[in-house]
């Protein structure tokens, strides 16, 4: 199991679209949207773009089969993601998060 310590990041930053093994995600401060893919199902992305410009440039366009599940978690809220899955994350807010994974 890896732990990470708490790290503060500013609106409109986030991490683009990757999998790993299982594990938690959760905010302490501020709220962070969650765009979420099975295994199965690769999202249409470019490596080297931010979340930020997928959710102006490529989210309002897409099919409505190829869109993602998603959430914003909010303080005090934990999102479990499965191993496997394709998630990116967005910044709404200057947030505070603990990120667990499991492995």
């Amino acid at each position: 199991m890896f732990v990470f310590l708490p790290s503060p990041s500013g609106p409109g930053t986030g991490v683009p679209f990757h999998w790993h093994g299982p594990g938690y995600s959760e905010v302490i401060y501020g709220r962070k949207r969650w765009f979420l893919y099975p295994p199965e199902k690769e999202p249409h992305f470019h490596p080297n773009r931010t979340t930020l410009s997928w959710v102006t440039e490529t989210y309002p366009y897409l099919p409505e089969e190829e869109t993602p599940l998603e959430c914003t978690i909010r303080p005090g809220e934990v999102l479990f993601f499965p191993d496997r899955w394709w998630h990116a994350t967005l910044n709404l807010d200057t947030s505070v998060f603990i990120s667990t994974f499991l492995g």
